[in-house]
């Protein structure tokens, strides 16, 4: 009976002192500097990323790609260059392959290769961006419906996804350095919208009414969650020995065992619902929609980030790049400053080393 007590005090005392490190993170994140980044899309901005940790590259609904020079807070921002009609219709996703080069996925079902030079000169004339290559299937430029997601194995491969119930994986040709599609994987979902690899060669494929597992060295689909009220998986991101998904809600997946742990429904203002996540710490994320915190550990407690440009701003993606933490949506891109906390530090051991 005594040790049953002394476990529920622990527990109460690990509970409050969880809450207390959310709270200062929380307050952290609220007050940490904040850098609003002009532009001039024309339309909303689905995806953003940081090349040589001063240039942010985004990709528009407008069909554009851009490339924005920042620097110190309170200095001009500057936009390099601007590639019109870089899809035929919206950008959807831009990954980071390097400091000078990137793939874009559109709407138009094209992925596309790019060279960008975001160095600092004061020549005007410097060529800031090329087409190295767009990608191509049986001689078609159009590799999916609608290209939303892809990412780099471990293994150097790429792997795309779209809205045609298919991952796709590329492999670069050493003669002609263009990427060549080896492999193609039927997914349960119709709207394939987001893809993870995991280790041991496992993949998961994030989409519309489901969440599947794959395991990639056999090529083969393993277990199959059919999503329940979330019902799409727009974003992927794992912690620990967890996937975490969002939708139209946040799940929680098992990676042992590939089941579904639990589901919670929050509060957005976006019809896409929860449109993107990023891991903060080791247990806090922060996703899109209406830019909200949540702590993994306390599911429940989950707060709105206070200092969004515009009270009706979506946010549709969000990305941690070095101690920024780089948000695009509906109207606006901007950032926090995170050095202040990323460390993992609480309040109390930081007053401590001073």
């Amino acid at each position: 009976e005594m040790e049953k007590k002394n476990k529920e005090y622990f527990s109460k005392i690990e509970n409050l002192e969880k809450r207390d490190r959310y709270s200062q993170i929380q307050n952290k994140l609220t007050n940490a500097p904040k850098l609003d980044v002009k532009h001039d899309h024309k339309k909303w901005i689905n995806t953003v990323c940081l090349i040589n940790g001063r240039c942010i590259i985004t990709g528009s609904k407008d069909q554009t790609i851009k490339g924005i020079e920042v620097g110190d807070e309170d200095d001009e921002k500057k936009i390099l260059f601007t590639i019109d009609k870089a899809h035929d219709s919206d950008v959807n996703y831009i990954m980071k392959v390097d400091e000078h080069e990137i793939i874009s996925c559109g709407d138009d079902g094209m992925i596309k290769r790019w060279y960008v030079d975001c160095s600092y000169s004061f020549d005007n004339k410097i060529k800031r961006y090329e087409l190295l290559e767009t990608f191509t299937i049986n001689g078609s430029s159009k590799v999916h419906k609608c290209a939303y997601d892809i990412i780099r194995l471990k293994n150097g491969d790429l792997c795309s996804c779209g809205n045609d119930s298919t991952i796709k994986f590329w492999k670069k040709n050493n003669v002609s350095s263009k990427y060549e599609n080896y492999k193609v994987l039927k997914c349960e979902a119709e709207y394939v919208q987001s893809v993870l690899e995991l280790d041991d060669n496992k993949l998961v494929a994030g989409g519309w009414h489901h969440t599947q597992f794959f395991d990639i060295k056999e090529f083969k689909a393993e277990t199959d969650i059919k999503n329940t009220f979330t019902e799409h998986a727009n974003s992927l991101i794992r912690m620990g020995d967890k996937i975490i998904c969002s939708g139209w809600g946040i799940f929680f997946i098992d990676i042992k065992t590939q089941q579904l742990l639990t589901t919670i429904q929050i509060e957005y203002e976006c019809e896409e619902g929860i449109y993107c996540l990023a891991p903060l710490t080791d247990n806090l994320i922060i996703c899109g929609g209406n830019l909200r915190t949540i702590d993994i550990y306390d599911v429940n407690n989950h707060e709105k980030v206070a200092s969004r440009p515009v009270e009706d701003e979506f946010i549709f993606d969000v990305k941690i790049e070095r101690d920024l933490a780089l948000f695009c949506g509906s109207k606006s891109i901007f950032g926090y400053i995170l050095s202040e906390f990323i460390t993992g530090k609480n309040d109390a051991e930081e007053e401590e080393e001073d």
